[in-house]
């Protein structure tokens, strides 16, 4: 690829896009502060059902890819 192919492309991905609207702008603040207020509230926890729930599904996932796969365990 010749620079002036990398340059066009260049260009052309920086090009500026057109202004957000206000209902735009408004709707973006929306989600970068719902954004924040999640991470601020952290990851909820599992409660012990859904971890063994979730340890069930990951052993019997590996059993499935072994049988399938010829192994045996």
């Amino acid at each position: 690829m010749s620079q002036e192919e990398i340059d066009r492309i260049a260009r052309k991905v920086l090009r500026r896009r057109k202004p957000l609207t206000p209902a735009d702008q408004e709707r973006a603040e929306a989600i970068r502060q719902h954004t924040a207020d999640l991470e601020k509230k952290g990851r909820p926890h599992a409660s012990e059902d859904q971890v063994r729930i979730w340890q069930a599904w990951g052993e019997s996932e590996i059993r499935r890819i072994d049988r399938e796969s010829g192994h045996t365990t």
